[in-house]
C-alpha cells in the first residue's frame, strides 16, 4: 500500500520550477548540433522576452485563451 501511495503523492506533487531560458540552455541543440547561444539570438532569452512571457502565467494563459479561441474560430 505505501509503494502505490508514494506513486501517486509523487504525481500530485508539483514539480520543481525551472525558467525556460535555463531550459533552452540546458537542452536545446541546433540542427548542426550546436548548442544554444545567446550571441546568436539575444532577444529569446532577454528581459521581456519570449522565455520571460512564457515563465510569466498573466502572459502564459492570455496566450492559451487566444490559441482556445482561434482554434474555434478557425474550426467552428
Amino acid at each position: 500500500m505505501s509503494f502505490t501511495l508514494d506513486v501517486f503523492s509523487s504525481a500530485l506533487l508539483p514539480k520543481p520550477f525551472e525558467l525556460s531560458a535555463d531550459w533552452l540552455r540546458n537542452n536545446f541543440y541546433s540542427h548542426t548540433g550546436e548548442a544554444f547561444s545567446e550571441q546568436q539570438c539575444p532577444w529569446i532569452t532577454a528581459p521581456h522576452g519570449p522565455c520571460w512571457a512564457y515563465d510569466s502565467i498573466q502572459f502564459r494563459s492570455i496566450w492559451l485563451q487566444f490559441a482556445a479561441r482561434m482554434f474555434k474560430t478557425n474550426f467552428g
